[in-house]
């Protein structure tokens, strides 16, 4: 009935109404139009706009003849197009607010890329009726989005890309009587803002084809409810703060074709549905935490053409599998730790078909013929160098060059040799912490064996002992090749990040502390690493709490650690066993704190706890004391009555006499 109502009350307008409205869109809030607006319709070519403030447009100039502007049959505005290259000047400005551009009835698509929108988004796009296509994408909007953001019935495709704006990304609805959904949209696009909070419930758009939310910044876990998606084609969540597993949450979206992930902080093993869908032609997941091996049959029935893993906490061998897929032309594997070879069946695919010029990548196909000869013979390289090897351009591909020692480069596709001194590796150390560490050490000549908590033994460090300074940014991956490392602690300081996997690499590293940090996550490698911190297989199973509590967990030493009776630590051997314990305020891995172990405590001073282990023996030597003292008294009580009876008995024998 609304609709009816509504449909009934639009009319066609004349070219004067809507060249009215056009003039309207031009003008700002002081109700002038802008110099960059005036020079942009007066470029050569821009029809029937440098005529749109004269007070007579002629028949030659029609609206519908406009650049940029379609007209239905019945010459009603049905496309309005007034983009502009956003780096470029003139660039116009407009403002939809003080507009009346919502009264263009049949008004179906609205695009601004590039235009200056001045005053933000309508607070009502709902009264744009017709519209199905609105797209302000670098558009200088700024701002925070509402939560419930409203949008017209038919809207098909809404691209608010490439601006300012900030807020959460909102709960998309459709404001209708019978319905709180849109029915319509196939496509939501808001990347490249500055968006916060969590990934919304957004299983209302289950029309939904393109989903964009990337370049943003959003945080927590990727939630379930996203499956319900299931029409969808391309999800971008890249370049954001997510954290957590995959799991099967996707596991339902059986059309996907095109997924990134890429540049976030997601853990776990790569999830089967990305092994095995059958649809998906595009996976970016490189840059995250993703561990564990790549499936025997990964891609083997899939049509996946690009496949980006770079600088995960991948290990294992690359499957052959791989070679069964045909439609596969790019595959990215450097800075994760595969071992073996790349299957001799993936090295005749043409994979990976560029070459490294002097400033950027060139496709082989537009090289000469002899350098697509040198790539024919060295395809295995293309995908990733051997072991031994390193990229010579540091992105883990040909051209590779042979390290000084194996040991350099123990990957696949390794970026570049590890063949540093121990003092370059600590200039990296030093700054990527961004602090003055080491300042006054180096002024006074000391050499860096004598460097405050560095410790050598013939010359070569064997412990880094740094707690307690205050050290931001991340653990370089560079101290993985510092070979006579025994002992490393960097507790107590402002570490955010991975601790690099490259550690495990140290054979004598048997002391790692890490704990109160910011630290994220702990490479399965190192959890496994024979001797590390009292490691064996028996004791901790594969787990990592002996490196750091998990998230949620806490103790007094942010691992679990076995503490002998005397109050020593000891790592490992039968002492008593700390474990982690269950701790909600315990945001990061590795927290020796906890308020809720605080407010026991206090509770526990109060006498509203239990007795410790220790306060037990002391009450208990108390106890022993009073009764001691109570039986005392009672026998000298006793001697005293006793003396006093004999004394009355004489009295009265001396009487009778």
């Amino acid at each position: 009935m609304l609709e009816e109502e509504q449909n009934s009350l639009e009319y066609d307008l004349s070219s004067e109404e809507q060249v009215a409205i056009l003039r309207s869109i031009m003008k700002g809030v002081d109700g002038k139009v802008s110099t960059d607006s005036v020079e942009w319709m007066n470029i050569p070519g821009k029809t029937g706009w440098n005529n749109l403030f004269s007070d007579y447009l002629g028949e030659d100039h029609d609206v519908c003849t406009f650049l940029g502007i379609t007209c239905n049959e019945q010459s009603q505005i049905s496309h309005l197009d007034i983009s502009s290259d956003p780096w470029s000047r003139p660039r116009p400005s407009i403002s939809l607010v003080n507009s009346t551009l919502n009264k263009l009835p049949k008004l179906e698509s609205l695009r601004l890329y590039g235009v200056l929108v001045l005053n933000g988004l309508p607070l009502d796009l709902t009264t744009f009726s017709s519209l199905k296509f609105l797209q302000m994408k670098s558009c200088g909007l700024t701002g925070n989005l509402p939560g419930l953001l409203s949008i017209p019935k038919y809207l098909e495709i809404l691209d608010l890309s490439k601006n300012s704006l900030k807020g959460t990304v909102p709960t998309i609805e459709w404001k209708h009587s019978r319905s709180s959904k849109a029915p319509y949209l196939r496509q939501l696009l808001l990347s490249e803002n500055f968006l916060s909070g969590t990934i919304p419930d957004l299983s209302g758009l289950g029309m939904l084809r393109t989903l964009n939310i990337g370049y943003n910044n959003l945080v927590s876990t990727i939630p379930k409810e996203i499956s319900r998606l299931k029409y969808l084609e391309k999800l971008v969540l890249n370049d954001n703060n997510l954290t957590g597993t995959m799991g099967q949450k996707m596991k339902g979206m059986k059309h996907l074709q095109y997924l990134d992930l890429s540049n976030n902080y997601l853990s776990g093993n790569i999830p089967k549905f990305m092994t095995d869908h059958k649809r998906l032609q595009y996976l970016f997941i490189h840059d995250n935490n993703f561990y564990g091996t790549l499936p025997e049959n990964f891609g083997q029935s899939s049509k996946l053409a690009e496949l980006w893993i770079m600088r995960n906490q991948l290990s294992g061998t690359i499957p052959v599998s791989l070679a069964q897929n045909h439609n596969l032309i790019n595959f990215f594997i450097e800075g994760n730790s595969f071992s073996g070879v790349v299957p001799e069946a993936l090295c005749n695919k043409n994979i990976n078909g560029y070459v490294y010029g002097e400033t950027n990548y060139t496709l082989i196909g537009e090289k000469a013929t002899e350098v697509y000869s040198e790539f024919l013979s060295n395809q295995c390289q293309q995908i990733g160098c051997p072991i031994g090897y390193a990229s010579e351009h540091g992105v883990g591909t040909y051209p590779c060059v042979q390290c000084d020692m194996p040991e350099d480069a123990p990957f696949i596709a390794t970026a570049t040799c590890a063949n540093m001194t121990e003092l370059e590796v600590l200039k990296i150390f030093a700054n990527s912490t961004g602090s003055m560490l080491w300042k006054e050490d180096i002024i006074t000549g000391k050499t860096y064996c004598q460097w405050q908590g560095i410790k050598c033994v013939k010359g070569s460090i064997v412990s880094i002992d740094l707690p307690y300074l205050g050290l931001t940014g991340t653990i370089p991956r560079e101290l993985g090749y510092l070979k006579n490392l025994k002992s490393l602690n960097l507790a107590k300081n402002g570490f955010y990040g991975n601790v690099p996997v490259e550690l495990h690499l140290l054979r004598d590293l048997n002391h790692l502390d890490v704990t109160d940090n910011a630290i994220s996550f702990v490479p399965p490698l190192l959890c496994s690493k024979p001797g590390l911190n009292g490691y064996t297989v028996n004791l901790n199973g594969g787990k990592c709490e002996h490196i750091v509590c998990n998230t949620m967990k806490s103790n007094e030493y942010g691992r679990e650690v076995y503490k002998s009776m005397t109050g020593q630590e000891i790592d490992g051997g039968q002492y008593m066993h700390i474990k982690c314990e269950s701790c909600k305020t315990a945001m990061y891995l590795g927290s020796s704190e906890c308020s809720e172990i605080r407010k026991d405590k206090h509770q526990l001073n109060n006498g509203e706890k239990n007795l410790s282990f220790g306060d037990m023996s002391s009450a208990v030597i108390y106890c022993i004391l009073l009764l001691s003292l109570a039986f005392l008294f009672s026998w000298l009580y006793a001697i005293f009555l006793k003396q006093k009876r004999r004394v009355k008995i004489e009295k009265s024998q001396g009487l009778g006499q």
